[in-house]
């Protein structure tokens, strides 16, 4: 709502992709979680938003709503080709031509089910009618990992397919008559 500054700012995003990832870094504070023991990225991001967002839970009510804002900075897909085994042996390593994009077909998947998990937790507690979500990329696939057709170019070029991404706005706080449009 206008002019009501949040409750809490929680900031999530890591030094690194893949199972490497050290620490947890919060940009308002500057504190460092430790990771330990190392897991893929994008489960650890996932583990720590229900985890924040399970103790926002427990400080808000209807009588007494405290808004948040959470930012997740997930890396996914990305280098290094790491991605958890359950989610590559979906995609067929042994028979790629090109295994770079068997893994970004995992770390996707892997990202899709992390995104749906906070969702529904989101829904089950209460939390969606409240909740804006703004989904965006930072630009297009790699030349080996990703297929940006019918656009021309791959990520660092400056034609369309490096530069056009996705990007989206949904949430239960989102106005019916809002949803849908382009």
């Amino acid at each position: 709502p206008p002019k009501q500054s949040y409750n809490k700012i929680n900031i999530i995003c890591y030094d690194r992709i893949g199972y490497g990832a050290s620490s947890s870094f919060n940009a308002i504070n500057g504190n460092k979680i430790c990771i330990s023991p190392p897991t893929f990225t994008s489960i650890t991001c996932h583990d720590r938003a229900l985890e924040l967002l399970s103790k926002l839970k427990h400080q808000n009510s209807k009588e007494n709503p405290k808004p948040f804002f959470l930012y997740l900075a997930w890396q996914a897909s990305h280098v290094p080709d790491e991605a958890p085994q359950e989610y590559v042996d979906k995609y067929g390593l042994e028979e790629a031509v090109h295994p770079q994009r068997i893994f970004m077909q995992a770390q996707t998947t892997t990202l899709d089910d992390c995104i749906n998990s906070v969702i529904t937790y989101l829904k089950d507690n209460n939390m969606w009618d409240n909740t804006l979500i703004i989904f965006s990329s930072d630009n297009g696939g790699d030349i080996f990992r990703g297929d940006n057709f019918p656009l021309r170019g791959y990520k660092n070029s400056s034609w369309e397919g490096g530069v056009r991404v996705p990007g989206f706005v949904t949430g239960g706080y989102l106005n019916d008559n809002r949803k849908g449009e382009v």
